[in-house]
């Protein structure tokens, strides 16, 4: 099979991940580290100083929370009433929602926690207006009449790769009534729609910060990441003549690598991605990150969708 064929391939895997996030660029998201420097897509949750905690949007420039399942401060499960000491201490001053330390259970507290935790190395996060938090919701299959998703959109209706953990459920804004001191706005991932709850209900939170500041370019310097358990190699980046790619190849015997997945980026693009030429039926990744070692690669395309590992020259 020709290289030209082998990317029109990858185009054809690419059409459902294109229609499934259509109206949320998949490329626009940064995973971002507990200090704050920008991930690979290939990071995974976690508490070391390496490992991913928020997510980063390059078309709003905010910096978002990223919820976990494991009973700590930032738990999926975790719900919380609404509460601002500055004009509810006779509306709402107790935290009776359901959180990891009883009586700090309402967003003000919750805010308090996670500044205190300088979580991705920032301790300025706030709730979201409304306008932000309808910002990251994601209608897999359209807006329906009545302004929310249609009913077969995936639930919840967020890009799950980069908010994980992510409850069909409510979780509350910053947005106020005039009309009703008692009430606030949320943002419900179960229908897409907003609306105003009482603020003692126990709703969901997902914090947020502003990112003009950050800096995603600090994600390229890795290239590729080759998962020593799965045999997975991803490239984050692979430039085609005038397209990108993000790429998985499965490792087989004899240097041998199939292709996995193919991915069209339609956003942020690394500056110095791997490159393949169609000329030459090669794919060169300039930084390669096996275990603690890093690699430059050249893989040759022998055809039905195979690459063989031509060369691999560690990097000091």
């Amino acid at each position: 099979m020709s290289p030209s064929s082998f990317w029109q391939r990858s185009l054809f895997l690419s059409l459902p991940l294109l229609y499934s996030f259509s109206g949320s660029a998949f490329a626009t998201y940064t995973k971002i580290s507990n200090t704050g420097k920008a991930l690979p897509f290939s990071a995974e949750l976690g508490y070391q100083a390496d490992d991913w905690a928020c997510t980063y949007d390059s078309e709003t420039k905010l910096i978002w929370e990223v919820k976990t399942n494991d009973n700590r401060l930032r738990d999926k499960y975790w719900l919380y009433t609404w509460f601002k000491s500055t004009t509810d201490n006779t509306v709402n001053p107790n935290s009776s929602g359901l959180c990891r330390t009883v009586g700090r259970c309402d967003t003000e507290k919750y805010i308090q926690d996670i500044n205190t935790q300088n979580l991705c190395g920032a301790a300025d996060w706030r709730l979201p207006t409304n306008a932000e938090l309808q910002s990251i919701v994601l209608c897999t299959t359209g807006v329906s009449d009545t302004g929310g998703c249609n009913q077969d959109s995936v639930m919840p209706n967020i890009n799950q790769d980069f908010f994980p953990n992510t409850l069909e459920f409510r979780y509350w804004n910053s947005g106020l009534t005039t009309a009703d001191i008692t009430k606030a706005r949320y943002v419900s991932f179960m229908n897409s729609t907003d609306f105003f709850g009482n603020k003692s209900d126990e709703y969901a939170v997902r914090l947020v910060r502003s990112g003009k500041s950050f800096d995603p370019s600090t994600a390229e310097s890795v290239n590729a990441l080759f998962d020593t358990s799965t045999q997975v190699l991803t490239i984050e980046d692979v430039q085609v003549q005038n397209q990108h790619y993000r790429v998985a190849l499965q490792s087989s015997e004899n240097d041998l690598f199939t292709l996995k997945t193919a991915e069209i980026l339609t956003g942020q693009v690394q500056s110095e991605p791997a490159q393949y030429d169609l000329a030459a039926a090669t794919l060169s990744i300039p930084k390669a990150q096996v275990g603690t070692q890093f690699f430059t690669f050249i893989f040759k395309n022998n055809g039905s969708f195979v690459f063989h590992l031509e060369s691999k020259q560690e990097l000091k």
